[in-house]
């Protein structure tokens, strides 16, 4: 008569590992990126704002701080753009594309290699009645045009740039598909931050691609039931034939 087996050991389920929150460095201090500070904060990063007017970097850390008293994450303002980049692994350079883009990214490109660069460009040139967008751009996106000045070693992620900035909070809150291009798949450090803001990140593509999702491209005002321009759940983009 052949003996029971015996029960093997209990195996537990194998919980998935924490990613730990990156530091950010924004620089810039437009409506992007209060809107892009406020939500890095409410993911628990630590982030650090740089402009040009160190008063606007301050208004900056003082929209954030309001909008999470209790953090999880933490704000503080950058004297210097060096102060900022030192610590941070993933940079968002949020100034006008064109020149102040290129002007930026000169200024910080010895702190760039071996960071993810988290470009948020879109092709707005600057004229007398307001931003306009752009007839001519070189490389065909500015996401290509950005990641072309980025030196060697640099990681480039593209996004946020399908929505306006006013509504870059919203799409967080109503847990929106976000849609990003880049040449390799991301850190997790960084989709886990782009995760902890509420937004479902969807890779739609690498560098070619970058003009799906900037404006002009379809992405852009892409309907939703939400009705705000570009924000769509990932199921919406999904009916959309924006995504597979």
């Amino acid at each position: 008569m052949t003996s029971p087996a015996l029960p093997g050991p209990a195996v537990s389920p194998v919980a998935a590992p924490i990613v730990a929150m990156p530091n950010v460095a924004v620089l810039g201090t437009g409506a992007v990126a209060t809107a892009l500070t406020t939500l890095f904060v409410g993911a628990g990063a630590h982030v650090q704002v740089w402009g040009r007017d160190a008063s606007h970097a301050e208004w900056v850390v003082e929209d954030a701080a309001e909008a999470h008293p209790n953090g999880p994450g933490t704000v503080s303002a950058a004297l210097t753009a060096q102060e900022a980049l030192t610590d941070a692994s993933v940079v968002v350079p949020a100034v006008p594309w064109g020149h102040p883009l290129a002007q930026v990214l000169a200024l910080a490109a010895q702190w760039l290699p071996g960071r993810t660069v988290l470009d948020v460009s879109n092709p707005f040139e600057m004229t007398a009645l307001g931003p306009k967008l752009a007839m001519v751009i070189r490389g065909g996106s500015a996401g290509a045009q950005t990641a072309a000045l980025l030196p060697a070693g640099t990681a480039h992620v593209h996004a946020f740039t399908h929505t306006r900035a006013d509504f870059l909070l919203d799409g967080a809150r109503l847990g929106a598909a976000l849609p990003y291009v880049s040449a390799q798949a991301p850190d997790d450090a960084l989709l886990a931050l782009l995760r902890a803001t509420g937004w479902v990140p969807v890779r739609v593509g690498s560098l070619a691609d970058s003009a799906q999702i900037e404006a002009g491209g379809p992405w852009d005002g892409a309907p939703g039931a939400a009705g705000l321009a570009g924000i769509l759940t990932p199921l919406e983009a999904r009916e959309a034939g924006l995504t597979s």
